[in-house]
């Protein structure tokens, strides 16, 4: 279907006008960085700060941190990714390059400054390590704007997107490349969106189940492209509000990561938690009162966690194949 593009002063709706018009300040800020930067970490920092930049002036219920790293509580490890978009569970991650928990990340974005088909590899590779990670869900906790059947997408593992400033191909051919290097991807481990800055953007609709657009009448399924030239960023500014979920927690998050049993000092006399439970000769001992020893509550950190297992992990991803199953309420 050949679209006709319009111009900005065509553009009746003063939103799109002025989104129109943040996308060309972002282009110029993009374009002096690359003129005036040779150092590629230079020029990858600044534009994931121009992007990060954006997100917080329209998205100010999250907070953005660059360059970390996500653990689940399965012990399981992310990538590193450009931007997270963090909420209000989410307990660390106020500096770059620290580990942030699974349930306190909104969504993340990865930055590319020009999309090509090695970078479109990486961000796919990226995009497995993020959502392997699976958010624990609480007895009480609800979930805002989000459908059932996005559950295994977007509730469970956390909404990933790829943001480039341009590419070296056509979107027609990033769309193959996609297509073609995500075959074999399971589809709960595959990057949500590619938005290639005033070209369009390439939106993952699965198995056509959730959120999926229709088509004369027919849900869409698979990766499918919209090439929308100019309104790029208007595109992104939809994919946020409509398929990112918000969470009202009943249980933190954090505590599925903590010791399930902490033993602790009274006067001279060491005294486990729980009497039926030893304590192991490795562990460290915490006193009642006190300066909390923050190393040796990271090696107990690493000694026990609280959850399910990893056999009951995998047990549940198994049951899942694809399909929206009821999770046990996990934090018993």
């Amino acid at each position: 279907m050949v679209q006709t593009k319009q111009t900005p002063t065509e553009k009746a709706n003063v939103i799109e006008r002025y989104f129109h018009a943040q996308g060309k300040s972002l282009a110029t800020n993009f374009d002096t960085i690359r003129a005036t930067h040779k150092d590629s970490d230079v020029k990858g920092g600044n534009n994931e700060q121009i992007v990060l930049a954006f997100l917080q002036e329209h998205f100010p219920e999250s907070t953005y941190t660059a360059n970390v790293e996500i653990i689940d509580s399965f012990g399981h490890h992310s990538g590193e990714v450009d931007i997270c978009a963090c909420n209000q569970d989410q307990p660390f991650g106020k500096s770059p390059q620290q580990l942030v928990i699974a349930e306190g990340v909104d969504f993340v974005v990865q930055v590319k400054a020009i999309l090509s088909k090695g970078e479109i590899e990486r961000a796919i590779k990226n995009s497995e390590s993020v959502k392997k990670l699976i958010r624990k869900h609480g007895h009480g906790d609800k979930v805002i704007y989000a459908h059932r059947d996005d559950a295994p997408y977007f509730i469970d593992r956390i909404p990933y997107i790829v943001f480039a400033f341009d590419s070296d191909s056509t979107l027609e051919t990033i769309h193959e490349n996609i297509v073609k290097l995500t075959a074999s991807i399971d589809p709960r481990l595959q990057a949500d969106a590619f938005f290639v800055f005033e070209k369009g953007y390439i939106v993952n609709f699965r198995q056509g189940t959730g959120r999926a657009w229709t088509k004369q009448g027919k849900p869409m399924t698979g990766y499918k492209r919209f090439s929308v030239g100019d309104d790029t960023l208007l595109g992104l500014i939809q994919h946020l509000t409509g398929y990112i979920p918000r969470f009202q927690r009943f249980t933190r998050p954090l505590t599925y990561y903590l010791p399930s049993q902490l033993p602790y000092r009274v006067v001279d006399e060491t005294i486990p938690a729980n009497q039926d439970e030893p304590v192991l000769p490795d562990e460290p001992q915490f006193p009642r009162a006190g300066t909390l020893n923050i190393e040796a509550f990271m090696q107990a950190l690493q000694h026990m966690r609280e959850g399910l297992t990893e056999a009951e992990y995998r047990e549940i991803e198994q049951a899942m194949n694809g399909e929206v199953v009821e999770i046990p309420d996990q934090t018993s």
